[in-house]
């Protein structure tokens, strides 16, 4: 009754001839249109499946039980899907017992579901599922779309997992980039091995090589960077053209509904269809049409959940070590004590001028202008009647000499990633090129941390949030927070450098925090933050927190919030 043929090789065309019995007749076309990856083609006269997901919605509506005629290449191509189907299943089982089950699930997942997210918390090995799949499908044409310090970390990964394909890094000169398409197509040609082309977001808008042409396979790392969709990054990258793209992505805690709207409308544009109608059934906006938060989440929910796979450390890695908290308190000497209080004065002052618009950037400025006087007064040039270094930079070089092990130190401030690493090659012997901020080279990154991994630099490694973007740091199990942040999600994001595969301690976090300053401030404001930090993925976005008023203000820039 049902003929089950290939549709575009990966997925499915139901056709059925004309059936006398009208009823038996409006009972299949209504299976049919309840299997969610079917629509209907009308020049073809089938319904035609977006994938070889579908296979998951015809068992669950015993669909199979209609086929009456498959042709051989779908009877293929459908023992290969069952096949990954029963490893998912497999998979999920092992996840309680051993360390990696929960890669295989992974990868089975992108191979079945062509376009869709994997939004696995970092450190769970995205790109190597990512690559495990693509061997899996056996393609040969791949483009992988990442930001531009991570490039070489791709390069990395396939020469540490795959090293016989073909791996080329688009070069920042224009006429080496066109040699190297042209190295790259000569390569693809021949067919020997899977050829793989990697390239930032900045050179999709570049019209000196042929991104336009079509893909088996497109990776987009960090896909968070495309969540604006009127970004040029985000216009080019529609205009690739692959019935494969998968996006990846670690921080979901950072996406907002509205930039979930963005990767999906670019990945599956049905699930949310126009923009006008997402903002009027998942937005609330106030008088002047601003977000100011989410309306029907569980709806939002049920609409991502079969196109993105998302798991968290602590339901798959469970031998992965603790993380251990502890803060330090620094009292500030005297004369830090009065300089400090020369900076929140003024602060203040402006506060209590500015009243309800003391929210503004200026107010930001001032905040972190006091965060840089609490890291270290030499920040700040107008502050020349106290020690240069700080009484916080004390502390850190007393932890630094006590601590067995190997350390890894983050700070906001570029300025202050050099000061210490200048500061501690005197005092402790740490090695020059034991750091990473926005200004070291995409392709000496990797190597750093790689060298710090292997004991090769020493003792302690420094690194700015910029610095150490997607880098992954197993040779240490001390991270110290020198300055805190506003967000949770991105302090959780430095501590998931030490947190992932390979790491065989436990990893311990210290906050160092000067009392009663910005410092103490922030943080019990993190730590509220924390208590409301919701995942959007897992069912709902970070609740709305209300705009910090000058009182409040005040209390965190003493301290005393």
């Amino acid at each position: 009754m049902i003929i089950l043929d290939v549709y575009k090789e990966d997925g499915f065309k139901l056709t059925w001839p004309y059936h006398p019995d009208a009823q038996v007749r409006y009972a299949i076309i209504n299976t049919v249109k309840r299997t969610a990856g079917f629509t209907f083609n009308p020049n073809a006269k089938a319904w035609v499946s977006e994938g070889p997901e579908v296979l998951l919605d015809m068992d669950r509506i015993d669909l199979w039980e209609h086929v009456t005629e498959i042709t051989p290449q779908a009877a293929a191509r459908a023992a290969f899907f069952r096949a990954l189907l029963e490893g998912i299943i497999e998979a999920k089982h092992e996840e309680h017992e051993g360390q990696y089950g929960y890669q295989q699930a992974g990868t089975n997942t992108l191979v079945l579901q062509d376009r869709s997210i994997l939004a696995d918390d970092m450190g769970l090995g995205k790109s190597k599922q990512s690559l495990d799949a693509i061997a899996k499908l056996g393609v040969k044409r791949i483009l992988v779309v990442a930001p531009k310090t991570l490039t070489y970390n791709w390069a990395h990964e396939l020469e540490k997992w795959y090293p016989s394909w073909t791996t080329i890094v688009a070069s920042d000169d224009r006429k080496q980039r066109k040699a190297q398409w042209s190295e790259w197509e000569l390569d693809r040609k021949a067919e020997i091995a899977p050829a793989v082309f990697i390239v930032n977001y900045e050179k999709l808008r570049l019209n000196d090589w042929d991104y336009t042409r079509y893909w088996d396979v497109v990776v987009l790392d960090e896909a968070q960077k495309l969540k604006n969709t009127a970004a040029q990054i985000s216009k080019a990258a529609k205009k690739l053209k692959t019935d494969r793209m998968w996006a990846l992505t670690g921080t979901p805690m950072e996406i907002r509904i509205e930039e979930l709207y963005g990767i999906m409308s670019l990945l599956r544009p049905s699930v949310f269809g126009n923009y006008i109608r997402f903002r009027e059934q998942h937005l609330v906006l106030d008088a002047w049409g601003n977000v100011i938060g989410p309306r029907n989440l569980e709806l939002l929910k049920d609409r991502i959940a079969p196109w993105m796979t998302r798991r968290r450390k602590t339901d798959v890695l469970k031998q992965l070590p603790p993380k251990l908290y502890n803060t330090v308190y620094v009292d500030l000497s005297p004369a830090e004590r009065a300089g400090y209080k020369h900076i929140k004065d003024e602060f203040i002052a402006w506060l209590d001028e500015h009243g309800k618009s003391a929210n503004e950037a200026n107010s930001l400025t001032q905040m972190l202008r006091l965060q840089q006087y609490t890291s270290s007064p030499d920040l700040l040039a107008d502050m020349d009647d106290v020690e240069v270094r700080g009484t916080k930079y004390a502390e850190l070089l007393d932890i630094i000499k006590e601590y067995d092990g190997r350390i890894m130190v983050f700070t906001r401030f570029e300025q202050m990633a050099m000061r210490l690493l200048n500061w501690l090659c005197a005092d402790v012997e740490a090695h020059p090129e034991a750091y990473i901020t926005g200004g070291v080279k995409s392709e000496e990154r990797v190597p750093r941390v790689e060298l710090f991994n292997n004991g090769k630099l020493g003792k302690v490694f420094i690194s700015t949030d910029a610095g150490a973007y997607g880098l992954n740091v197993t040779g240490a199990d001390l991270i110290i927070h020198y300055d805190q942040l506003w967000n949770p999600g991105k302090m959780w994001q430095r501590e998931d450098r030490l947190h992932r595969i390979g790491q065989e301690n436990p990893v311990n976090v210290l906050n160092l925090v000067c009392s009663e300053t910005v410092d103490e401030g922030m943080l019990k404001v993190l730590d509220k933050r924390r208590e409301i930090f919701v995942d959007i993925v897992d069912g709902a976005e970070e609740k709305a927190i209300s705009k910090l008023g000058a009182g409040s203000l005040k209390k965190i820039v003493e301290g005393k919030l």
